[in-house]
């Protein structure tokens, strides 16, 4: 019988300790066998999120479709007319929790609810089947969150330190500009997209008119945990745990503005699937993001 630890056994279980000690998460075991695996009770993504102090709003788009009327593995279909918020927070800011309201579209079909994860946690996300042009087929953000997270919601300078977090895969088979985050609906302010068609694929920042790009990072069909964090002096894009943009410059938000997960300003529009936005009124620091992405388990 087996009995001496092997060093990447204790090397793991080392991680394993640190992770429960240092960053507090509640769902790792802290016992270890030798010769087992020391990571038993590997925490779900949603319990990573659910457990940052500083989260103020979680849209897992794990909802049921609106036809579904059984408890579980529905098919496919429209989704209700809200998603939930699985966070109970900012009570004298916003309602709590905040539901997003699922916009209409200008063409059908609707947002799809109830489509496979990318995740191995046995839930579903959303699905968004823009094409181009096509208006209104996006979840939208209750007027005033964003804002209230960059600057009080006065209007101007995003002073306040801030973060915004998707899973998302993006579908490139019939638009190469799939805006996964919109700000606004004038195309003014800040956004998140992709972009097939610049350096193999790319991820891009906007802000005001003004883009930065990671390029040579995206593919069709490829899950991304994406991650904005803004320190209220300037901005980083994280991708898939790994800090690709620092430096970015600090957005400007309106007052009371409408955002939304899936469409920038009128035509601006993403497809593909997304779930498991959260926003949180703190910039996420590189150990956070990549906790997260570990407890992902996407590739």
């Amino acid at each position: 019988m087996r009995t001496r630890i092997t060093d990447r056994e204790l090397l793991l279980a080392v991680i394993a300790f640190a992770l429960v000690t240092v960053i507090g998460l509640p769902a790792i075991a802290q016992t270890y066998v030798p010769g087992g695996n020391p990571l038993l009770n590997t925490p779900t993504y949603d319990s990573a999120i659910l457990a940052e102090p500083s989260a103020t709003h979680y849209w897992e788009m794990n909802d049921k479709p609106s036809s579904c009327t059984g408890t579980s593995y529905c098919t496919p279909g429209p989704c209700p007319s809200t998603m939930a918020d699985s966070i109970a927070s900012g009570a004298t800011a916003n309602p709590s929790p905040v539901p997003l309201v699922v916009a209409t579209p200008t063409a059908s079909p609707l947002p799809l609810c109830g489509v496979p994860s990318p995740l191995k946690d046995n839930e579903t996300f959303a699905e968004l089947n823009n094409n181009n042009g096509q208006q209104g087929d996006a979840f939208l953000i209750p007027s005033g969150i964003i804002g209230t997270m960059c600057n009080g919601n006065a209007g101007g300078t995003c002073s306040h330190a801030f973060s915004i977090e998707c899973i998302v895969v993006p579908d490139f088979a019939t638009t190469n500009n799939g805006f996964f985050f919109g700000d606004d609906t004038t195309n003014s302010n800040f956004a998140m997209f992709f972009n097939l068609t610049s350096g193999g694929g790319s991820l891009v920042y906007e802000h005001a008119g003004s883009t930065t790009s990671i390029n040579g990072t995206t593919g069709s069909f490829v899950p991304y945990d994406v991650v904005y964090s803004n320190t209220g002096s300037t901005g980083a894009l994280y991708v898939n745990g790994s800090n690709l943009l620092n430096a970015l410059t600090v957005p400007t938000v309106a007052a009371n503005v409408q955002s939304s997960f899936g469409l920038f300003g009128n035509s601006a529009t993403y497809r593909g699937r997304i779930g498991k936005c959260s926003t949180y009124n703190t910039a996420l620091t590189q150990i956070q993001v990549w906790t997260h992405y570990l407890t992902s388990a996407l590739p």
